[in-house]
């Protein structure tokens, strides 16, 4: 017997009750997150993108470094 009669049915972070007006009200739409998450908060687009231009810049010279060393090293 299932629905919420159901033996053992709890309510926990990862599990938890919807109800058919909700769900009706969603257009029936399933895709509903979890009430119990905090949202994440990712920082500034224009500051996470300036940080990623700095790591991209860094990793092209530690890249050419790298080059650089190889090319010393298969010279010899």
């Amino acid at each position: 017997m299932g629905g919420a009669k159901r033996k053992g049915r709890k309510e926990t972070d990862v599990a938890w009750k919807v109800t058919a007006d909700e769900v009706k009200a969603r257009g029936y739409n399933l895709d509903i997150k979890n009430p119990h998450t905090v949202a994440d908060d990712h920082g500034d687009p224009e500051e996470l993108l300036q940080k990623l231009e700095a790591a991209e810049k860094e990793t092209a010279n530690l890249h050419d470094q790298l080059k650089s060393i190889l090319e010393k090293a298969l010279l010899r």
